[in-house]
């Protein structure tokens, strides 16, 4: 029993390492053979927790998935775990794609915020008024805007309407 104990702290210093060093020098900074320096084991070792490079950035994904539990962080979960299921497709990884198809669908979609949202303008608008996409963006006038944002966040929207155009 301790050796498995053993075995699961190795395994979540490795993932916790690859996240440190993501966090340092980028996605394409991350080797196995730095992990595995920087844990002082072999990249052996780190094999027999982790059968690829892709095995152990799975691990690194559903390590951070599981441990932010943050609404606007969970929000996101459906489209991502599309893209992953996408991505397996593409591998012709049916498996791993069906359950993250599963994944994806276990989100009931239901809105984790109900609010208040804002919307960043320098607009005088009233209550009850109509916002329409089709204008020109308050950063780059030449870019029209198919979509009108809200947050949750009143600093952004703040932020947003100090930028507007407009009194």
């Amino acid at each position: 029993m301790e050796a498995l104990i053993i075995m699961l702290h190795r395994k979540e210093r490795l993932i916790r390492t690859a996240i440190e060093i993501v966090d340092e020098i980028g996605i394409q900074g991350l080797t196995t053979k730095e992990i595995a320096k920087r844990q002082d084991v072999s990249e052996a070792t780190l094999f027999r927790h982790f059968a690829s490079k892709n095995e152990l950035l799975k691990a690194v994904l559903d390590y951070c998935a599981l441990n932010i539990n943050d609404d606007n962080v969970k929000s996101a979960y459906i489209a991502l775990y599309l893209n992953i299921a996408k991505c397996y497709e593409e591998l012709c990884d049916l498996d791993n794609a069906k359950r993250n198809y599963e994944l994806s669908n276990s989100y009931d979609g239901a809105p984790s915020d109900e609010g208040p949202f804002y919307h960043g303008t320098k607009a005088d608008l009233q209550v009850g008024d109509l916002l329409t996409a089709g204008g020109n963006s308050n950063y780059k006038p030449e870019l029209k805007m198919n979509h009108i944002y809200f947050t949750a966040n009143v600093n952004g929207a703040g932020l947003a309407a100090a930028f507007a155009k407009g009194e």
